[in-house]
Order: C-alpha cells, then structure tokens, then sequence
C-alpha cells in the first residue's frame, strides 16, 4: 500500500475557511480594544492639560493663551511631560480660555480641551470611557471636556 504524502484541495479549503472565519471575529474586537486604549490616552491627556493649567494659574497667577489645535499653547511647555503633544495620528486637541469677566487674573476662567478625531467611533467610545468627574460633552465633531471654575474666586 500507497503512503499518502500532503494534503488534499478539500482539507486546505476547510483550514483556510476555519482561520477566516476566525479572523472575522478577531479582528473587530481588536480594533474596539485599541479605540478603547486611544480613548483612556485621551482621558490621560485631559488631565494632563487639567494639571498644567491649574500649576500655571498658581505659578503665574495668570491663564495660557487659547491654542489653535494640535499646537501645545506656549505657556504650557514647561508644565507639560517632555513627549507630551496635542496632535496624534488618532486625535488632536485643542486648548480653549475664556478669562475671568472681570477681567481679574485671580478670577475663575472657564478652561475647555476639544478633542477632534477623524474617526467618530473614537469620539463616541470617548463618551462611554470619560469619567463624570470632568465635565464632558459633543458638539458636532469633537468631544468638549471642560475644566471649569479653575482658579480662586
């Protein structure tokens, strides 16, 4: 008797079938775990931005200047990590100031970080990721977390 040396079209055919069809499954869990690792990056980044600002207002006792997005405001650098960056290829913020109405720089300014991403599943993720303690809220394309009250009234 004949011994049988590699494999048939039929048995090639079922494993091809048997590792697409575990790649159909694998693959959308990996990416909604990597858009839930993008989302608490943001998070972390939000209050990196929370912390610096607010050491910046009791350092200087004055608020950094608005940021267009993606760029770091100047006054921020210092306060920042070295890496830290405003633009990623996943999302950019952007840091908004609304100063005190009294024009006092010992005055409460309304802090807000916009988060943008050409990805909406990011921004909706973020939604479900972002913790009460920092108010948050979409506006169209992109995610507000605002930092209000930050200074001494």
């Amino acid at each position: 008797m004949k011994r049988r040396v590699g494999y048939t079209l039929v048995e090639v055919f079922l494993v091809l079938i048997i590792i697409g069809l575990l790649a159909r499954l694998g693959v959308p869990r990996f990416r909604e775990m990597k858009l839930r690792a993008t989302a608490t990056q943001i998070v972390g980044d939000v209050r990196a931005v929370q912390l610096a600002v607010s050491t910046l207002h009791v350092d200087t006792n004055g608020w950094p200047s608005n940021g267009a997005p993606g760029t770091v405001p100047n006054e921020l650098v210092a306060y920042l990590p070295a890496s830290f960056s405003f633009a990623t290829p996943e999302y950019e913020l952007a840091l908004n100031v609304a100063p005190p109405m009294s024009g006092s720089p010992v005055d409460n300014a309304v802090v807000t970080v916009d988060v943008t991403s050409s990805d909406p599943r990011l921004l909706s993720i973020l939604a479900l990721i972002a913790q009460p303690g920092l108010g948050q809220y979409p506006i169209g394309g992109k995610y507000t977390f605002v930092l209000a009250g930050m200074g001494s009234s």
